[in-house]
């Protein structure tokens, strides 16, 4: 998963299948602390209804430094704002 896809999933967990989020929970095993991958898997387990949403949700919350926007993120309620942009071309004129 490259740095594009991740935000994309961040922006929109449920376009994650369930062989995603078996992925992504492998990813949570071997780092730990990357907030970035707790934080999708806990969205996309609740958007999906997964048996382990509470237990991901907890553990989401465990790790996150404010709580309030991990509950605005769960929720629905905290969007991003810009979406990732591809490199502008430079224009010239002569």
């Amino acid at each position: 998963m490259n740095k594009t896809e991740l935000i994309t999933y961040l922006r929109k967990p449920s376009e994650l299948s369930p062989d995603q989020l078996d992925d992504l929970d492998k990813v949570v095993d071997e780092h730990p602390y990357f907030l970035s991958a707790r934080l999708l898997l806990a969205k996309a387990s609740k958007e999906s209804n997964h048996p382990k949403t509470k237990k991901r949700v907890a553990s989401a919350a465990i790790y996150s430094t404010d709580r309030v926007l991990l509950k605005k993120y769960l929720n629905g309620n905290l969007f991003f704002l810009k979406e990732p942009s591809q490199p502008e071309e430079e224009t010239t004129t002569a």
